[in-house]
């Protein structure tokens, strides 16, 4: 019977040794970070960087394997490159524009996480946020479906007699403006209209005004111009308008979150869309509507001119008025002075 005893005690102190060994790998704690780890024993080995120095220690993965931050993972799980180029289109926004420091990439080749060491830099450097060619690429995507997606909004659709959606791209004098417009190009005629195909147009440096007038005109249904306005030359952005105007900040919202789903339809490709570099814009057609807006400019000109003939034609009939009344006081004023001294002679 001691003998039995005795075995039987062996035996469970051998199943709770096993227990402890079981229990000495890394398990989650319930922990506002999500990257933090315990062991519930130091009977176990860990790895030599890990220093287990009392019976519960917390370590990183990331201090041993380097493979992120806690603080670049949000509670979606999102991997830590795509977020980098998620939060840097949404930061993009300034006001119902685009705004941010132009950033070149290779026009083919790379990979997404390229994109996104390349906005890590511009923002470590103290310039902001980077606008990059991939990015103009989402929202062109971005613009065409949000077009499509409100179709029927505005009563300038069809003025140019074509089926197609047509957007009109122009630029200011920048030099990388044309880069980014062969990306936004690009970006817009990849999407597949449901009954209708996406057609860009390109008409080169021109002025804000310029565009809005190109929809109101019926020579396109939407434009955008790619300028920073008085902003540095390394600055760009883009503007965007319909035949009703320009759009408002809650549009540019919905736009940040069409180019988001575009870059993540890319970052699952794991490559960049191509452009054309400096070579060009890739577009449906090439066109210069100068004279339109030359021609809304001498119709403003002479809607000016008229009203200041206008204005001076009232001050001269004012001034001839008044110079009448005055010159009628006048010689009341003599009249009665006439008669004032008529008087002092006949009572002297």
């Amino acid at each position: 019977m001691k003998n039995n005893a005795s075995l039987l005690i062996l035996l469970l102190n051998v199943i709770g040794h096993r227990q402890d060994v079981a229990t000495a790998f890394v398990s989650p704690i319930t922990s506002s970070s999500r990257c933090e780890y315990t062991t519930t024993t130091t009977t176990t080995s860990l790895p030599a960087n890990i220093e287990a120095s009392s019976t519960t220690s917390s370590y990183s993965p990331s201090a041993s394997f380097d493979t992120f931050q806690p603080t670049e993972i949000d509670a979606s799980n999102t991997p830590p490159n795509l977020q980098t180029i998620l939060t840097s289109l949404k930061e993009l926004k300034s006001g119902s524009d685009l705004r941010g420091t132009y950033a070149a990439h290779a026009n083919s080749g790379g990979t997404i996480a390229n994109i996104s060491h390349l906005i890590k830099q511009v923002k470590g450097e103290g310039n902001g946020v980077a606008l990059t060619p991939f990015a103009s690429h989402c929202f062109g995507v971005a613009f065409a479906r949000w077009l499509l997606q409100h179709e029927g909004d505005d009563a300038s659709n069809h003025k140019h007699g074509t089926n197609a959606l047509t957007i009109c791209i122009g630029r200011d004098p920048r030099i990388h403006g044309e880069r980014l417009a062969d990306a936004f190009a690009r970006g817009a005629e990849s999407v597949d209209g449901v009954t209708k195909p996406v057609r860009v147009l390109y008409t080169g440096v021109t002025t804000t005004p310029s565009m809005y007038e190109f929809c109101r005109a019926g020579k396109c249904d939407a434009a955008i111009i790619i300028t920073a306005s008085h902003l540095p030359e390394d600055k760009n952005g883009i503007k965007f308008f319909s035949g009703s105007g320009g759009l408002d900040k809650e549009d540019i919202d919905e736009l940040i979150v069409l180019a988001q789903e575009e870059a993540t339809e890319w970052y699952n490709t794991g490559i960049m869309p191509p452009s054309s570099g400096n070579a060009g814009v890739l577009c449906s057609e090439l066109v210069s509507f100068a004279f339109v807006y030359v021609f809304f400019l001498g119709i403003a000109a002479l809607v000016v001119i008229t009203r200041l003939l206008s204005l001076l034609l009232t001050h001269n009939t004012i001034s001839c008025l008044s110079y009448n009344i005055l010159q009628r006081v006048g010689q009341l004023s003599a009249v009665l002075q006439g008669n004032v001294e008529t008087s002092n002679r006949q009572r002297g």
